[in-house]
């Protein structure tokens, strides 16, 4: 199994509102049960950090899929590395919006600004990701 993180800017006219980003997610998340992926996605303005995992030639299809994909531009492959366990294992596509209620965990992770997507490491995202997952779960129950 494979890990991969990518950041990418939005074209114009790919931001889309809040009902057509909750539409993209749908069929992600379809797409990455099919695929046996999972992973998590974190929108920050018009730029999108993302994390994929799951086994090599699926995960590598979808990320040129993405590559192709002209919503995308200045996509960034952050790096990937072979995992034995998920760590996203319960989101076919767990995502979340910056917002005030995280501030203390960008902190916690250095950021106190946006993020710069071309200078973020893919250890630096790999390890806010999972802070986030963490909080993002803990509401839930």
């Amino acid at each position: 199994m494979v890990q991969l993180g990518y950041s990418s800017a939005l074209t114009t006219t790919a931001i889309p509102k809040l009902q057509r980003v909750r539409q993209i997610l749908e069929v992600s998340r379809e797409n990455n049960v099919r695929g046996d992926l999972t992973g998590f996605l974190l929108i920050e303005g018009s730029t999108c950090f993302q994390i994929l995992e799951g086994p090599r030639d699926n995960l590598f299809k979808r990320f040129h899929r993405i590559e192709a994909d002209g919503r995308h531009r200045i996509l960034k492959n952050l790096g990937s590395r072979e995992i034995i366990a998920r760590d996203f294992p319960a989101w076919s596509m767990g995502s979340i919006f910056r917002d005030p209620s995280h501030q203390g965990i960008f902190l916690n992770h250095g950021f106190d600004k946006k993020i710069d997507p071309l200078k973020i490491t893919f250890a630096a995202f790999l390890a806010l990701a999972i802070d986030l997952q963490a909080y993002e779960l803990s509401r839930l129950t």
